[in-house]
């Protein structure tokens, strides 16, 4: 599924980014992203703490899906993502797109408010691995009368 340039473009802002995973039992695990580059017009890399979420990555291993909700923190506007993906190393390219996701969403949340404190406890960098996603769905999840649309 291609994603437009202007849905391409929310994705790799400085927004809140949660994923989420099931294990074979179905379990879910979730956790958050460290910022987005795309890969293609329908694939994007997605850099994940592989210490902090140690399940998420072990999922995507297991050929988990892999979905991935982008928020951005000022108006809560919303797209949801999903489809395979795979673990791939770490890179010179993703590890600066992680280093400025962390400025950026540092300075933005602090703008609204957040402790930087609480922003770390979320934005943890160690053990990086970064997840390919090939889309396969997209969803607004804005809420309100539109969430769960399909884009």
């Amino acid at each position: 599924m291609h994603l437009s340039e202007e849905i391409a473009g929310f994705l790799t802002s400085p927004v809140m980014i949660v994923t989420g995973t099931s294990d074979r039992a179905n379990r879910p695990a979730a956790g958050r992203g460290l910022g987005i580059a795309m890969a293609g017009p329908d694939s994007f890399d997605l850099v994940l703490s592989g210490w902090q979420w140690a399940e998420t990555v072990a999922n995507i291993r297991l050929g988990s899906t892999l979905a991935v909700t982008a928020a951005r923190p000022s108006d809560y506007v919303s797209y949801q993502v999903k489809g395979p993906a795979v673990l791939r190393l770490l890179d010179d390219r993703m590890a600066k797109v992680a280093a400025a996701y962390r400025a950026d969403i540092r300075l933005v949340l602090g703008d609204l408010g957040v402790p930087g404190h609480m922003i770390d406890e979320w934005t943890v960098d160690r053990d990086p691995v970064v997840a390919r996603l090939t889309v396969r769905e997209a969803y607004v999840q804005t809420p309100g009368p539109r969430a769960g649309t399909v884009l």
